[in-house]
């Protein structure tokens, strides 16, 4: 009987951080690992304390020092590739960065395959726009023996960039069923009183990183719209990032301060706590690959209102698992969520169809699966897949 193949990754941001890529990335190391596949991670030391996970990472052992800490990295990864390549015929890189530029010639050099994933709409093209950027996609053309997509957008933009259809694979991201799952109303129940809310209230939530893409701004202001309608309603935003302290300013200016809980970056079983006793998911981002939070919400049977992007649409179809409006659309935005908020039926209709979606496409059995296909048709191209 065969060996599972070996994966190493290379992610420069890791769990216990925020970021839908890396919660990816660590889930199917965990997953490929209980299935019998040898992986480690290589990363940079964690910006805050928590769990890793169950998968075996290896943090460079040094500090963050900008602006060495690209060039340290990228060094010490290459280091750790010849030190590994006996063990690990397979690298898998997270995103772009000089550690690909460095590393993915030399593990081509050494004989390992390269899988690239890349996280969302625009990056490739945006690469084009700087020296470093075109040099790394001359690399990704000769050296990712696979580029993973997360949407057809994304693979199209790929081949408009010269890109072999044979070297593209899409693969979405995935989450566990038993952890991302709807609850009956005795546990929504127990979970409101646990997160100090109303049980008979209507609570919309997002989760995620408080970052520009995400236009979290755009949500505020459509719950401010529909909140005078709805006084029983209150937004729960769960995750971190640089726009906190700017978000809770506008919360204040907008006098909804005791209606918006901010509850902080919170693990994966909290993450799932908060969707099981929300209503509605919204995320209005301009530009995603196939958010984790969103295959998280659709998982936990939440209706959701996203923008009407590429990355939104394997998950989210209109009136059937959500609604989708224009990005930067505030008026259609509130309009949606009011929609929603409105017909329980509606919710419920579209909450099980979402997690039928989910649970037929996205669990982490099926992305794994996805993945060791690749992987085999990397390492024994003349085995049946």
């Amino acid at each position: 009987m065969l060996e599972p193949p070996a994966i190493l990754f290379v992610s420069k941001v890791y769990p216990p951080g925020p970021g839908g890529a890396e919660r990816h990335t660590q889930r199917l190391a965990e997953d490929l690992r209980r299935h019998g596949h040898r992986t480690r991670v290589l990363t940079t030391p964690a910006a805050v304390p928590g769990d890793a996970g169950a998968a075996p990472v290896w943090r460079l052992p040094v500090p963050r020092s900008a602006p060495w800490d690209d060039v340290g990295f990228a060094l010490w990864v290459a280091a750790q590739l010849v030190i590994l390549r006996p063990r690990y015929p397979l690298v898998q890189w997270v995103m772009t960065g000089l550690q690909v530029l460095v590393g993915m010639p030399l593990a081509a050099a050494l004989g390992m395959k390269n899988i690239l994933m890349l996280p969302g709409c625009g990056q490739a093209r945006r690469l084009l726009e700087r020296p470093r950027g075109r040099k790394l996609l001359e690399i990704l053309h000769r050296h990712a023996d696979r580029i993973v997509v997360l949407n057809p957008a994304m693979r199209e933009e790929l081949l408009d960039l010269g890109f072999p259809a044979e070297q593209l694979v899409m693969l979405p991201c995935g989450a566990d069923p038993a952890v991302f799952r709807p609850g009956d109303a005795a546990e929504r129940a127990v979970l409101r009183s646990r997160w100090k809310l109303a049980e008979d209230g209507l609570v919309i939530v997002f989760t995620g990183r408080f970052v520009d893409v995400k236009r979290l701004p755009d949500l505020i202001d459509a719950f401010a719209q529909l909140r005078p309608r709805h006084p029983q309603a209150t937004l729960v935003l769960a995750g971190d990032g640089p726009l906190r302290e700017g978000l809770a300013a506008r919360v204040m200016v907008a006098g909804l301060t005791s209606h918006v809980r901010f509850v902080g970056m919170l693990p994966p079983a909290q993450v799932a706590e908060v969707l099981r006793l929300a209503d509605v998911y919204v995320l209005p981002s301009a530009s995603e690959g196939i958010p984790c939070s969103l295959v998280e919400a659709v998982a936990s049977g939440l209706p959701s209102v996203v923008s009407d992007i590429p990355g939104t649409g394997m998950l989210v179809q209109e009136g059937v698992t959500g609604l989708r409006v224009p990005v930067a659309d505030v008026p259609s935005l509130a309009a949606a969520i009011e929609s929603l908020i409105r017909d329980l039926g509606a919710r419920e209709r579209m909450g099980r169809a979402a997690r039928a979606l989910f649970l037929e496409h996205y669990t982490i059995d099926c992305v794994r699966q996805g993945y060791e296909r690749v992987y085999w048709e990397l390492i024994r191209p003349d085995m049946p897949t």
